[in-house]
């Protein structure tokens, strides 16, 4: 088992940085106390997770024991979970099948409850459980869970799963990692190329070469001084010493060895050596003599060591050539010493890469496998087998010192090259994983090498060299730094700026470089240089106590770098790093202790790319609806000038504020727990049965109807989505593509009520952001999918209250107002209205009918408080009109000269929870003697009406008596009664209007209906 500790895992998985070189935990004396919370912690974490894994097996082992549930292959026995055929042992344990150890795709398949917080891994049919924050592999001494599928001793007992929390802890700990810094970026226009078609990439002293290999087109290698940025030759043929010219054809691998370049020329059957230090004179070119009918053809690599010279072609072994034949008087006339078995047949199309590690050889076939020999075992005249050939595909490898460094399924590996060897030669324990460089993903790169310290990467658009810098991390347990918040009245005026204010031009707006930000970054940190941080709030509130968070790529946990007591809307400020105080140390998020990264942030080197920023409050609760923001979508405004013959609108300031209101409201609704409901729900919770689907229309098969995995890809597709292009329409609801989105100007000011169907369809058309869907497919129909979704999401959300902007914000930015309506093109003459309190959608019904609150008439108690309910199940609660304003009804009874009268009112708060039932001042009731009096409940003694009642949706509410209860709001006089056989809305006879009237109402009056 892998002896591993916490920021191992965590590093593991790293981001940005690739390698640790040192790591130690220790626990400090002092920290008793704080460990013993920490374990308790730690422990229960790891029992729910324990638990719920027993749970899962269980569950495998029942429907194992139903054969309707069982596949036979080759008399053994499996079971289907997900997706995904698991062996069953003689038990009814399932065993997890090994794909590759990167691959954990089954393990999930088989336990799916498992978060990115954890680290999952195959061992032995079975898999471990590691927290990243707090775990490691310390076994028997460690903070794991490790399933056995054919049982394990334990404490003298055969058991399944073990758990061992003994050493779960996130204490003191000191760390060195090494990261990218200091890029140098060249350009195809550079090297006078419209695109890289790079085969190899090598680098000596400041130049770099870089092939560019297309078949029969011309073929050359550009060298490139990279201190002064300047091509300062092109390679584009050779000349031999009898004075012959031979050009270059289809370049396939470069190869330095002390100052000699070897270039393999695959079309042209060569492989020349040029000397670097001599204005690259051809030295000799590598051949085996063609008289015995091994000559080398369609040449793909070369390597050499002390004793031997490899030469890899498009024939089955490859060349072994003694260096001692290696000389410019056996030029094109070398004997082959021996072979390596390489694979039957010709190859002759595919790109080869070898590299020397000690006593093997390792050969690599781009994105196809590798194959290992011990060149120890080379005997003359012979062909030595490989040691072994791994089915795994790598697409580049190269060697930096002891490391390799692997190009391999969208990512870069760094494997210690002793360790690789004691793995048997296999990929499966890298000591650092990079899946973004320079904020760019990581690719299969058409070349990679390292050397002097930098990595080198050639992709289509650019050659990017990168320093590799060390940096030292420190953390200390149960210290705490004091800190001063940043009081924003006290910084200078200089230091601040307003961003999208009407001033600003529609070229600023539209520059995505200056104006756009990430939807879940609206309060944005960057840091300008080592020296400068700037925060931005992209908000139209004011966000008050933000803590300003960043953590280092692989390391999973955060520190403050400071707090600012509030940032004003659409305000920047630019401050220098000491305004935090202490540079380079800073307290953790969760006040375990003091990060010291003094190393990193007082050295040369650009450190900006290996922070990643965030933001929280503790008190601001509209920041922490920002927090919860969950898609990447970056938001920029659309630089369509419209016009004449037109549909499109020309965005102002006002626009683009709006713009984000909107959006920041719609990416909330996508990241809420009522989405994400429905959407993994859709067929059984929203449409009657019906999956979502693509292009194809309602059929099943690709395109067509969803399968589970669908919608996990599809989510995971529009959280990921990188860009929205948001702009206005007229005459037209919007537009919709992958390059934008356009809602009409109209829904720039409704949307505050819920009206978001539109801009769902429209985001629709570009869902994902990788391809167009079409109207009709459920992700842009007007009736089906993602619009009806997201329509009544909004709606259920505002209802609910739980939005970053409501309608009772519609005035920050303002846009119906006339004194903007310079900025708009339309006058706003929508209406600007929530939807009736009667009127509820599918995701409504779908939460009433879970809800616990009461069903028609109730009498008021302790447990029940109306302020705690929120304000979709307020709507559930009958209302009066009154000055305006919806009130709840109410009834209560009151002995009135000796008779038990009921009467109905409106609900009136004295004081926090004491409510009463009031009759009302403009209504009366008489007594027998003429007097008029005006009956209220005692306090907290009354019937309130719920409308939520499933069993009688759609009946009318009546009283005791079998009436149907009414209510009237007209010409000042309200009040709550009942239908008379006449059709009259009354009350009792003795109930009359202030103006002397009796209580009375032919027309005008509202009934009540249950829903569900």
């Amino acid at each position: 088992m892998l002896q591993r500790n916490v920021l191992a895992a965590a590093i593991g998985l790293a981001i940005s940085p690739f390698l640790v070189v040192s790591d130690a935990y220790s626990a400090q004396p002092d920290q008793t106390k704080t460990l013993y919370s920490e374990q308790n912690y730690f422990n229960q974490q790891y029992q729910s997770m324990y638990s719920q894994v027993n749970q899962r097996l269980e569950e495998v082992r029942t429907q194992a024991e139903d054969e309707n549930n069982i596949i036979i292959q080759d008399g053994k026995r499996y079971i289907e979970l997900n997706g995904v055929q698991f062996e069953l042992h003689d038990k009814n344990n399932p065993i997890i099948p090994l794909r590759s150890y990167d691959d954990i795709s089954a393990i999930e398949a088989l336990f799916p409850f498992f978060n990115n917080d954890w680290e999952l891994s195959w061992s032995e049919g079975g898999a471990v459980f590691v927290n990243k924050y707090f775990g490691n592999y310390n076994y028997g001494n460690g903070c794991l869970i490790e399933y056995f599928p054919r049982k394990s001793v334990q404490n003298g007992e055969l058991v399944d799963v073990v758990i061992d929390t003994s050493s779960c802890s996130v204490n003191s700990f000191d760390s060195t990692i090494r990261y990218f810094g200091n890029p140098i970026t060249f350009t195809p226009d550079q090297l006078d190329q419209e695109s890289f078609r790079a085969t190899a990439i090598e680098r000596y002293k400041d130049r770099l070469y870089v092939t560019r290999s297309v078949p029969n087109e011309y073929n050359y290698i550009d060298v490139y001084d990279i201190n002064t940025n300047q091509k300062v030759a092109r390679l584009d043929a050779i000349t031999t010493s009898d004075g012959q010219t031979h050009n270059f054809r289809q370049l396939n691998e470069l190869y330095i060895e002390d100052n000699h370049l070897f270039i393999v020329s695959w079309e042209a059957n060569r492989v020349d050596v040029l000397d670097l230090d001599n204005n690259h004179q051809h030295v000799m070119q590598i051949g085996i003599d063609t008289s015995t009918g091994s000559g080398l053809y369609r040449p793909q690599s070369v390597v050499g060591n002390s004793d031997y010279l490899f030469v890899s072609d498009a024939k089955e072994n490859i060349a072994v050539i003694q260096r001692s034949e290696v000389t410019p008087e056996n030029s094109n006339h070398m004997n082959r010493f021996a072979s390596l078995a390489f694979g039957a047949g010709q190859y002759s199309h595919r790109l080869v890469q070898m590299h020397i590690l000690g006593d093997y050889l390792l050969v690599n076939t781009t994105n196809n496998n590798y194959v290992i020999y011990d060149i120890r075992k080379i005997e003359q005249g012979e062909i030595l087998q490989p040691e072994k050939t791994v089915t795994t595909a790598p697409n580049k490898i190269d060697r930096f010192g002891d490391y390799l460094i692997v190009n391999i399924n969208n990512r870069l590996e760094w494997h210690h090259i002793p360790t690789f060897v004691e793995n048997n030669f296999e990929f499966i324990a890298p000591e650092g994983k990079v899946l973004q460089i320079n904020n760019s993903q990581v690719t299969n790169f058409q070349d990679i090498h390292s050397d002097n310290n930098e990595l080198v990467t050639v992709s289509s658009d650019k050659i990017t060299i990168n320093k590799i810098i060390d940096g030292a991390i420190l953390f200390n347990a149960n210290e705490r730094i004091d800190s001063t918040p940043i009081i924003y009245d006290q910084i200078m005026p200089s230091a601040i700026q307003k961003i999208y204010t009407n001033n600003e031009s529609f070229d600023l707006i539209t520059n995505p470089s200056l104006r756009s930000v990430r939807i879940n970054e609206l309060v944005h940190t960057t840091f300008v240089d080592n020296n400068t941080v700037q925060i931005t709030n992209y908000n139209a509130k004011k966000v008050n106590n933000i803590d300003i968070e960043a953590r280092i790529n692989g390391v999973n946990k955060w520190f403050v770098l400071g707090n600012i007591d509030q940032i004003p809307p659409f305000t920047r400020i630019t401050l220098p790093v000491t305004a935090f105080g202490e540079v380079g140390r800073y307290n953790s998020k969760n006040a375990d202790g003091v990060f010291d990264i003094t190393h990193i942030m007082m050295g040369e080197d650009k450190f900006n790319k290996l922070l990643k920023t965030s933001f929280s409050s503790k008190t601001d609760e509209f920041v922490q609806k920002l927090q919860k923001i969950k898609p990447r979508w970056s938001i920029q405004t659309l630089n369509i000038l419209g016009g004449e013959g037109s549909n499109w609108l020309k965005m102002s300031p006002l626009h683009a504020r709006e713009a984000l209101i909107m959006l920041t409201n719609f990416a909330y609704m996508a990241s809420s727990e009522e989405f994400k409901l429905f959407w993994f729900n859709f067929s059984e919770m929203f449409s009657n049965g019906e999956e979502m689907f693509g292009n194809a229309g309602r059929v099943d098969g690709p395109g067509g109807y969803f399968k589970p995995e669908d919608y996990e890809y599809y989510y995971n597709g529009m959280m990921n989505r990188d860009y929205l292009r948001i702009g206005a329409v007229k005459n037209v609801f919007g537009y919709g593509n992958v390059g934008f989105t356009g809602v009409s100007e109209t829904f720039y000011y409704t949307h505050y009520y819920g009206y978001y169907g539109v801009l769902a369809h429209e985001f629709g058309h570009g869902f994902d952001g990788k391809q167009l869907y079409v109207d009709g497919s459920a992700f842009a129909s007007g009736n089906f999918g993602f619009q009806p979704l997201m329509t009544d999401i909004g709606m259920f959300l505002i209802r609910k209250g739980d939005m970053p902007y409501l309608s009772s914000d519609e005035d920050l930015n303002g846009f119906y107002k006339d004194e903007n309506a310079q900025y708009r093109h339309f006058a706003a003459t929508s209406k600007r209205e929530h939807r009736s309190d009667n009127e509820s959608n599918l995701i409504d019904q779908w939460y009433m009918s879970t809800s616990t609150m009461p069903q028609g008439w109730f009498a008021h108690s302790e447990s029940f408080q109306y302020q705690q309910l929120n304000n979709h199940e307020k709507t559930a609660i009958a209302k009066l009109k009154k000055d305006g304003s919806q009130i709840p009804v109410c009834r209560f009874t009151q002995t009135i000269e000796g008779n038990l009268k009921t009467l109905y009112g409106f609900v009136d708060e004295i004081e926090t929870n004491t409510y009463r039932c009031s009759f009302g001042t403009e209504m009366s009731y008489l007594l027998s003697d003429g007097t008029a009096i005006y009956p209220n409940s005692e306090l907290n003694e009354f019937d309130w009406l719920s409308l939520h009642h499933p069993s009688k949706d759609g009946e009318v509410v009546l009283t005791g008596d079998g009436l149907t209860l009414c209510s009237i709001d007209k010409n000042d006089f309200y009040g709550v009664g009942f239908k008379d056989s006449n059709n009259y809305c009354t009350q009792s006879p003795e109930v009359y209007w202030s103006n002397g009237n009796r209580w009375r109402f032919f027309t005008g009056f509202n009934s009540y209906s249950y829903k569900k």
